[in-house]
């Protein structure tokens, strides 16, 4: 168990530009997408976090003393730069937490299916960083990373059940049966990209 942990800790020292790309051809060899095809996904990936990383960079260096001179010229007292999901996400998928949340939270999903807990299908992996962070905040303010993971797990769940719960309402708005947002701000609608299981399961079967 120890040599796994070590492992995955090396990959996540190697950052989200490495760690990303490695996590998205495993998943596309999985689910047979093709090693070509696996491979160029996992670059695209990684090169997005390069450009994502870089942009961040020259956010800091130019919209900090920009900030600064609207503070003193207008005599507002901030002391935070809003940087949006991206940062946020580059953070999450950078934790510990953020390492494991992906094939977690796919394993979750599947006893989820298995034990009829949700019919939904998050098929929006880029978006488990949403997980991730809770979890990645959870472990800081606990000192642990097994309470993070299961914060991380528990938002899943909770967000999967609202999932399910809006689909109806989304599925007569936009006229798209099957479909449904696991999203935190499911609620207040949203993006996102979920799968209602049975429905498309009994399309599938009609179609062969």
């Amino acid at each position: 168990m120890d040599l796994i942990l070590q492992g995955f800790k090396f990959i996540q020292g190697l950052g989200p530009a490495v760690m990303m790309p490695i996590i998205i051809f495993l998943l596309g060899v999985c689910l047979k997408a093709g090693v070509g095809k696996s491979i160029r996904s996992g670059l695209t990936v990684g090169v997005g976090f390069i450009g994502l990383n870089l942009v961040i960079g020259l956010m800091s260096s130019n919209l900090g003393p920009a900030a600064q001179q609207m503070i003193e010229k207008y005599g507002l007292s901030l002391s935070v730069i809003d940087v949006g999901w991206p940062a946020a996400a580059a953070i999450a998928f950078a934790s510990t937490v953020g390492t494991l949340i992906i094939p977690v939270c796919l394993l979750v999903n599947i006893a989820m299916l298995l034990t009829n807990t949700t019919q939904t299908v998050d098929v929006d992996i880029w978006d488990y960083w949403h997980f991730a962070f809770t979890g990645a905040l959870t472990a800081i303010l606990t000192g642990s990373q097994l309470i993070g993971m299961a914060a991380a797990i528990l938002n899943m769940v909770i967000v999967m059940v609202i999932a399910d719960y809006t689909a109806p309402g989304l599925e007569k708005h936009n006229g798209l049966a099957g479909i449904s947002l696991p999203h935190g701000f499911s609620t207040a609608g949203g993006g996102g990209g979920g799968i209602k299981f049975k429905e498309n399961l009994v399309f599938l079967e009609n179609q062969f």
